[in-house]
């Protein structure tokens, strides 16, 4: 048996839970391509969930059925990487952003700008990224057996959430 010690995290540490990603592009299929093109340069293997109209609007040139959105979720630590990337491309993360249950979003205007990606393309792609912390413990709130509320003070904080986000380089104000 290895001497190795397991670390876990500690019950007041908020831990990352998933990492949504979201590009609305209408009714361009260009764009559906270009984000394709970006997810397989930051997440190769993954393929996003498409998002379809529900009805047809014609101020927008947007039919019944046609694509206007892709969402990917990712989680563990490929979702820790994944966050690492993207957050580098902000400056600053208003502190307002931030739920009081661990939750803050953020876009960003050109994924051109994210570390290490170029698109080629002098079409702009941006996205909405989505990130949610949880405490341990929390699991409570969804579990099929014994559920129930956890406390208020079981929630990860706004600080909290605003000190992992400036542990990785980023202003939070």
């Amino acid at each position: 048996m290895s001497d190795q010690v397991i670390q876990h995290p500690a019950p007041t540490d908020a831990c990352l839970v998933k990492v949504v990603l979201n590009f609305g592009i209408g009714a361009d299929e260009n764009k559906q391509v270009l984000v394709l093109r970006f997810l397989g340069m930051i997440l190769p293997g993954r393929t996003p969930v498409v998002s379809r109209s529900r009805q047809t609007n014609k101020e927008f040139g947007i039919k019944k059925g046609q694509v206007v959105g892709l969402h990917l979720t990712v989680r563990r630590a490929e979702a820790a990487e994944l966050l690492r990337r993207l957050i580098q491309s902000r400056k600053l993360i208003p502190r307002y952003s931030i739920t009081a249950e661990g939750v803050f979003s953020f876009g960003i205007e050109n994924v051109n700008y994210v570390q290490g990606i170029d698109l080629q393309s002098s079409e702009r792609l941006g996205a909405d990224v989505c990130v949610t912390y949880r405490r341990p413990g929390e699991r409570v709130r969804f579990r099929r057996r014994g559920r129930t509320t956890p406390p208020h003070h079981h929630y990860p904080t706004v600080e909290q959430i605003a000190q992992k986000i400036i542990e990785m380089g980023v202003r939070c104000e």
